[in-house]
């Protein structure tokens, strides 16, 4: 995205634009001092793109360790999403809040699956009995 992209969507009040980091870097893998300056950095440069206040934050692919919730909260970042793929309930911390992606080329019951939860195991389970329908009719087939 561009900057004016950026800056355009920051004005449609439905959305809410959150940081994500400076270079999409994956945060465990980041020196302490490194991640402080992807967090901070990433949220001063939006803000100063946008002239709004950020206080969301995402986790690049979904990877975090202990360390980030207090820089989060140290760089006033209110709520930060994972990749989790379930529903959200009352008891969250707001450091780790589930999400998903809706997929435009998915149905709306696929969107719906991702949505609950459910898509991953289901397909996990599907995935494992074809696999082993095939390994079983290798296994048979050579036996003969």
């Amino acid at each position: 995205m561009s900057m004016d992209e950026v800056k355009e969507l920051s004005k449609i009040s439905q959305i809410t634009l959150g940081n994500h980091t400076v270079n999409h870097v994956i945060t465990p893998n980041c020196t302490t001092s490194e991640l402080e300056y992807e967090i901070c950095e990433s949220k001063t440069t939006l803000q100063n793109w946008t002239g709004e206040k950020i206080y969301s934050f995402a986790y690049p692919n979904g990877a975090f360790d202990e360390r980030e919730k207090s820089m989060l909260q140290n760089a006033d970042i209110k709520i930060a999403a994972t990749i989790e793929n379930r529903l959200i309930n009352m008891d969250e911390d707001i450091y780790l809040i589930p999400r998903f992606v809706a997929m435009d080329t998915g149905s709306l019951m696929e969107n719906i699956c991702h949505m609950t939860g459910i898509w991953e195991p289901f397909m996990t389970k599907l995935k494992k009995m074809i696999l082993n329908n095939i390994h079983g009719r290798f296994i048979c087939h050579n036996e003969k």
